[in-house]
């Protein structure tokens, strides 16, 4: 057995830029939903909600249970993206391809597409019909390797007691 050692780095930053305080609020979001991901997305800041239980301890799977929002890189709202539909407990997001944005539900598994100008809903990833659903997902990353593009993904397996990375590509 070979086991590969690695020294972790702990870096510190001096300085910050600093953002407006009453930044990144969507005043017409309603109560029980909290921040879940984020993502820089072509100078725009997309933020997906879930909803939280009553102790706000931890999200609430459920069908439309999720939100998406776009915030410019001053934190001011720029739009309501995408509400409730196929959103359940949204997490990851990634721009797969021009036109495409995957938003991936931790609640149920399920990555979603949707346009990232206007929201509209195109389609579910699916493989030979059959929606494509990773327990546990986390997040996703796209990348252009040598072998072509791929979706990468991280997920919490077995109620998030194992993890998962993997990726996802064009049949």
């Amino acid at each position: 057995m070979h086991l590969r050692q690695r020294r972790w780095f702990h870096l510190r930053l001096e300085s910050f830029r600093k953002v407006n305080p009453r930044g990144f609020v969507d005043r017409t979001l309603p109560p029980g939903y909290a921040p879940f991901g984020i993502r820089n997305i072509n100078g725009e800041i997309f933020v997906t909600y879930a909803l939280q239980d009553a102790k706000a301890e931890d999200d609430v799977a459920g069908p439309g249970n999720g939100f998406v929002n776009v915030f410019d890189t001053s934190g001011n709202f720029v739009k309501r993206l995408i509400s409730n539909g196929n959103l359940n407990a949204p997490w990851g997001l990634a721009l797969a391809e021009p036109g495409e944005l995957w938003v991936g539900n931790f609640g149920d598994g399920k990555i979603n597409n949707y346009d990232p100008t206007n929201g509209a809903f195109l389609g579910t990833i699916s493989h030979n019909g059959t929606p494509l659903q990773i327990d546990g997902l986390w997040d996703l990353l796209p990348l252009v390797t040598p072998s072509g593009p791929r979706v990468y993904f991280a997920a919490g397996i077995g109620d998030e007691e194992h993890g998962l990375f993997g990726f996802i590509t064009e049949d």
